[in-house]
């Protein structure tokens, strides 16, 4: 027997079975398994913006109440023991630019009936709300134009200035439960702030110091 021509037929057929350096092999990848781990994760739901962008104010301020209240607002009237949100009002200023500032307010009914309070403000070509957005239980406790209020600063005063922002003249600091009258000029946006006017012009206050969320 040749056993060089054997040796010879044996290692063509093992180079016939390998495969070329930097090949891949042909041999096709089993499909991924269909089992329930694989499966893709149901889609989470859309998350509300927390306080915007928005195009306009009262589109701010609707936003505003229907996530504090967990109502949506409707165009129709409620009908009886119907918890509902209507009849919603902007006061301020609603253009877009400037130090442009406003609130909204809208009836919510409930057990009971009241109001709801969204504060709103522009920047950046945009409408968004403050928190917090308030429903309070009796007035006094939240910036409205032409109103009494009472400042909310415990153990400290609040200041008021000469004109709207932190840069501004301070001209008096005001007491923890102190009451003012909210001028009837509409509030500003300033410093990443809304600020009101009070008690006839005599200087302009923060609004984090004049609302509460608890009444």
């Amino acid at each position: 027997m040749n056993f060089g021509r054997w040796a010879l037929v044996g290692l063509l057929i093992a180079g016939c079975s390998q495969t070329p350096a930097g090949q891949a092999s042909a041999t096709p990848t089993p499909p991924p398994s269909a089992s329930a781990s694989s499966a893709p994760a149901p889609a989470s739901p859309v998350a509300v913006p927390p306080n915007g962008p928005y195009a306009a104010a009262l589109d701010a301020g609707i936003g505003g109440i229907e996530a504090k209240t967990g109502l949506t607002y409707s165009a129709g009237t409620c009908g009886a023991g119907q918890s509902c949100l209507g009849a919603p009002q902007v006061f301020g200023n609603t253009g877009a630019g400037g130090y442009d500032a406003a609130y909204v307010q809208m009836a919510y009914a409930t057990a009971g009936s009241g109001s709801c309070f969204a504060y709103v403000y522009f920047a950046a070509g945009f409408w968004n709300y403050l928190q917090p957005v308030v429903c309070p239980n009796e007035s006094g406790y939240n910036p409205v134009l032409g109103a009494s209020d009472h400042v909310v600063v415990p153990g400290s005063c609040a200041n008021v200035r000469l004109n709207p922002g932190f840069s501004s003249k301070i001209l008096a600091c005001l007491k923890d439960g102190t009451v003012v009258s909210i001028d009837s000029d509409a509030p500003r946006y300033v410093d990443q702030h809304i600020w009101w006017s009070i008690n006839g012009h005599q200087g302009w206050m923060a609004h984090d110091s004049l609302i509460t969320q608890s009444r």
